[in-house]
This record gives structure tokens, sequence and C-alpha cells, in this order.
């Protein structure tokens, strides 16, 4: 919180070892060795409460050389008034106006896509004085390897336009093919009384039974190659995977697929009176 003085966060590792909690009191002292702290400084100490206890997700390269205070484990974060305090103690000639905070505090987000929601979220936050603050974005590593997605997607999308076009015409095709070797069939629905409403229904109830385990097998061979797909994208696209929305969305393309297609091939012929049908036929 802004108003926070002397509290501190320490990393897990430290919390285990020394047996500490969130509410403990831990000391540190200036001793000889520590870097920029002037002798006279030595001996000084500072009492900070333990408020939060965070876990290290990622582990960063060491040596030998590797001092302790930059271990990844043995980092402390405090509150900008205790930060201002010892800076004030660490350089008795400036003032704590004089301090400049100027590590920053780096975030990784999952999902690089919602960085401007997140930084908007970040900002209503209340434990800062974000005025005071200045907020970098780097999302050049996302945005150069979704430009090809992107780009892809793109394509995707229109080659699915003109298959569904395509599919459309060859099924119209195919259908009104079927239909012909059917028109006595319907020559005899329509004398009985039934409308061209009926006759399309039956058609299309036809073709709906015919479509639907086309339509599962296709779900199922679609899920089970997507992440094959990623895989052989070198990874970049290793997350890939057929989703319920999505199968919807194939569901519903599909559905009017066949409905435009039985529209098209039966209207022809069921708007026809019987008389007119049977004269074609003789």
């Amino acid at each position: 919180m802004a108003d926070d003085v002397h509290k501190v966060v320490l990393s897990q590792d430290i919390a285990r070892k020394n047996g500490l909690a969130v509410g403990d009191t831990v000391t540190g002292s200036v001793v000889e060795g520590v870097r920029d702290w002037q002798e006279n400084a030595h001996g000084t100490q500072a009492g900070f409460e333990i408020v939060g206890i965070y876990a290290a997700t990622r582990s960063e390269p060491v040596s030998p050389a590797t001092q302790e205070s930059e271990l990844q484990e043995n980092m402390l974060f405090t509150d900008i008034s205790t930060a201002k305090e010892l800076f004030h103690a660490k350089f008795p000639e400036r003032t704590e106006k004089d301090y400049t905070y100027r590590s920053g505090l780096m975030l990784f987000l999952k999902d690089p896509a919602r960085m401007e929601e997140t930084v908007s979220l970040l900002k209503q936050q209340p434990w800062a004085d974000w005025d005071g603050l200045v907020i970098s974005e780097n999302s050049a590593a996302y945005q150069q390897a979704a430009g090809p997605i992107q780009k892809t997607a793109s394509i995707s999308l229109f080659l699915l336009a003109v298959i569904l076009v395509i599919s459309i015409v060859l099924l119209s095709l195919t259908l009104l093919m079927w239909l012909r070797e059917r028109v006595t069939e319907i020559g005899i629905l329509i004398s009985l009384g039934l409308s061209a409403r009926d006759i399309c229904g039956q058609i299309l109830l036809e073709n709906y039974m015919v479509a639907a385990p086309a339509y599962g097998l296709s779900v199922l061979l679609g899920a089970a190659l997507a992440g094959q797909a990623g895989r052989l994208a070198g990874g970049v696209l290793d997350s890939v995977k057929l989703s319920a929305a999505q199968a919807v969305v194939i569901l519903v393309c599909a559905a009017a697929v066949v409905l435009a297609t039985v529209l098209l091939a039966s209207l022809p012929v069921t708007r026809k009176r019987p008389k007119d049908i049977f004269t074609d036929l003789s």
C-alpha cells in the first residue's frame, strides 16, 4: 500500500529456511563490505514487518561468481517510504527528495494480447501513486510472433469463405442431379397435397441425417490433428486446440451450407405444378 512503512516481502525459500511467516518481524543490518555504504554507517539497522511471501517461478542462471545479494531468492522488496529512509542513511548529504527508484518492477503476461487491458487495470490499483511512476510496455516479442500467425489466420478465413462457396455450388449440383431421379416422387407428393415447404423440409432432413455423422467425424479428426499441426509448426502453435465454441461455429456453417444447397436445388422442382412435372417426364 502507498502508506506502508517498514514493510517487506521476501522469498518463500528465505521464509522456509528461517521459519518465518506473514506478520513476523525481521531486522536488516549494514555490515562491512556492503557496496556503496560508508564506514560510519556500519551497524545501521532497520526492522521490517513481513507482509507477503513470494515464490520464485523462474530460475535465473547463476555461477560461482554470482554475489549472494544478486540471487533471486535473496531479494527483498520494501515500501517506497522505507526505501527513501535507507537512501538518506546511505547518502547523508542527500535528502529523501533526491531519491529516484529506477530499478522498476517487471511483470510478465500470460496473454500479451491483453496488454492494454492489463495496464488499464493496473493503473486503477490504489496501492501506488501512478502519477509518479512510468509504465513501459514491451510486446515486441509477441508482435514478432503474432504477425505471421495473424496473417495465417486471415488467409485461413479467406480460404474458408472460398471453400464454403465451392461447397455450396458442388453440393447444389450433386443434389440437383439426385432430385432429377426423384421428380416422379416429388410430383406424386405435390399431387397428394404436400406443399413445397413440406417437401423441402423432408429433403433437408435427409441431408442433415447424412451430414450429422460427417460433422461428428470431422470434429474428432480436427481435435486430434490440431495439436499435431501446432507441433509441426515448430512449437509456435503448440497450444492449438479445437474449442467448443469453434465446434459450434463449424456446426452452424455446415448447417447453413446444407440449407442453402437444398433450397437452391429443390425450389426449381418443388415450385412446379404436378401437371408440369409429369409433362416434362413424358
